[in-house]
């Protein structure tokens, strides 16, 4: 199935695809909509079809819970994957620092929201919710040293939605408006 992307996808230098479903460690509990749980052969997939990194930050990243969240990164720590989004602590939900041909780049990636679940107390690093303020944080200090460009995913709106809710419309212009370096 993904033999026919894969020349187009590996052929990047780099190759980030946005994973919005939880990964099922054990394949067992497999669910969709509302709460979603993918298998884990998906990060296979994603891997054999050329992609090096996941954003996972989405409003499904909570659907399994916080064992969800460390399974999700689990599998695709398994499958070679990158990811940036979720972090099982504070110091893997940093962004994501890469060099791709001598160049750094910061991967980040936030979401909205989490479909009306709530991070756990003393957890708020588990998903990377958006904050204009915080996305500009991260883009200007990540991890390492400064990268050459940051590249953002956020999953701004919900799929069922015809339009973005105001909130969603108005931070990507304040995060543009102002500059990475001084």
């Amino acid at each position: 199935m993904v033999a026919a992307i894969r020349p187009l996808v590996s052929a990047a230098d780099l190759a980030v695809c946005h994973l919005e479903t939880p990964l099922s460690p054990t394949g067992r509990n497999l669910s969709g909509y509302p709460r979603f749980n993918a298998p884990p052969q998906l990060a296979a997939a994603i891997r054999a079809a050329g992609y090096d990194a996941c954003s996972v930050a989405s409003n499904h990243s909570m659907d399994q819970g916080v064992q969800g969240v460390a399974g999700t990164l689990a599998v695709l720590d398994k499958a070679g994957l990158r990811h940036a989004g979720n972090g099982r602590s504070p110091r893997e939900a940093r962004p994501r620092l890469l060099t791709v041909r001598g160049v750094r780049v910061a991967l980040l990636s936030y979401t909205y929201g989490l479909n009306g679940f709530r991070l756990p107390r003393g957890r708020p690093w588990l998903v990377n919710l958006i904050r204009p303020g915080r996305i500009l944080a991260d883009a200007r200090r990540p991890d390492g040293p400064a990268p050459n460009s940051p590249w953002c995913s956020c999953t701004g709106a919900r799929s069922t939605a015809r339009r973005p809710p105001q909130s969603s419309a108005a931070w990507p212009a304040s995060c543009l408006a102002i500059p990475l370096s001084t």
